[in-house]
C-alpha cells in the first residue's frame, strides 16, 4: 500500500498505516516486507524471502502476506486474474 510509512529500528520494521493501528513486523515477517517494493506473484516473493532467510517456505510467506493484507498494509492485485500478486 503506497500511503503506508514504515521504519526499521529494534530490529523490526513498524508500519504506519494511514487508517488502523500500527503494526510491528519482526523476523520472517520483516523479510517479506523487505521484498514487497513492487508488485509481484507469490512464488516470486517466495524465491527473493527466501533468499534473505532460507528458513522460509511458500506457506510461511503466503500466511504472512494473507495477515499483512488483513491488517489493510499490503494489497493484492488480481489484475492479472490470478489473484497472488502483492502490491
Amino acid at each position: 500500500m503506497p500511503l503506508v510509512e514504515w521504519t526499521v529500528s529494534n530490529n523490526a520494521v513498524q508500519l504506519s498505516p494511514p487508517t488502523g493501528k500500527a503494526v510491528d513486523l519482526v523476523g520472517s515477517a520483516a523479510v517479506v516486507w523487505a521484498v514487497l517494493e513492487e508488485p509481484r506473484t507469490l512464488a516470486a516473493v517466495t524465491r527473493e524471502a527466501f533468499d534473505l532467510d532460507p528458513a522460509l517456505d511458500e506457506y510461511q510467506v503466503r500466511t504472512i502476506l494473507e495477515s499483512l493484507v488483513a491488517q489493510r498494509v499490503v494489497a493484492r492485485d488480481a489484475a492479472d486474474g490470478a489473484g497472488d500478486v502483492a502490491v
